[in-house]
């Protein structure tokens, strides 16, 4: 049984994780996001992001993580692995789908939590949520086009294997769909053949087929 000890009394993991939620559906609200299963959501503009709050009771913290993808890349990727009735699902399915393209991270934060009994979670949570909502808005700001946003997307990935030059994580799944945005296709055909050339499944299968076997059948109709 997860359970934290402090000061002679016990709190189980549920408990933290119900006393979050709680303070992430009031915050979502003030700020006009959503809140689903534990996280929040927002469409801005052509962007959609999404965020992570977490309690972790053994290193008393709560952990946050700020996501942002281009709002189309799952509906291209959707029609890549011929999975349209995605597409009809709710907008939180962009977040939590399991078949869904994966948001670049672009904000986490960290905040010790000395002692849970008497720790004002709605007071934390809703100063989260106002400098994630802050974030967001600026990003939504200045990213107007399919163009902005692959740049943006470079840059996020050049700080990733700066810190972490041992990563096996790429974008070529972003620039991929970028191009099929705005209708490369012959650019588009040459990045799929390099991916396939170097085993590259993409990070999906479906029939027996990798996602960029299926992108280049995609292609070819």
């Amino acid at each position: 049984l997860n359970v934290l000890w402090r000061n002679g009394l016990s709190i189980k993991q549920s408990e933290l994780n119900k006393q979050v939620n709680e303070a992430l559906k009031k915050a979502a609200k003030l700020f006009s996001w959503s809140f689903s299963r534990g996280f929040l959501f927002c469409k801005k503009g052509d962007l959609f992001f999404y965020v992570y709050i977490s309690s972790i009771k053994n290193i008393k913290k709560l952990a946050l993580s700020l996501y942002y993808k281009w709002y189309d890349f799952d509906n291209v990727f959707w029609d890549i692995l011929d999975l349209q009735e995605n597409k009809k699902k709710p907008l939180s399915f962009h977040a939590a789908g399991v078949w869904t393209m994966p948001g670049m991270i672009i904000f986490e934060q960290n905040i010790d939590v000395y002692e849970w009994e008497g720790f004002n979670f709605s007071a934390q949570v809703l100063d989260t949520v106002k400098k994630i909502n802050n974030i967001s808005d600026d990003i939504a700001s200045k990213i107007k086009n399919i163009d902005d946003n692959i740049i943006y997307v470079r840059k996020l990935f050049e700080q990733l294997t700066a810190g972490f030059p041992k990563t096996t994580i790429n974008i070529d799944k972003e620039e991929l769909i970028t191009k099929i945005i705005k209708k490369e296709y012959a650019s588009a055909k040459n990045l799929v053949e390099t991916c396939l050339a170097k085993n590259d499944s993409g990070g999906f299968t479906k029939n027996g087929k990798n996602f960029y076997q299926m992108a280049q059948n995609f292609l070819v109709l």
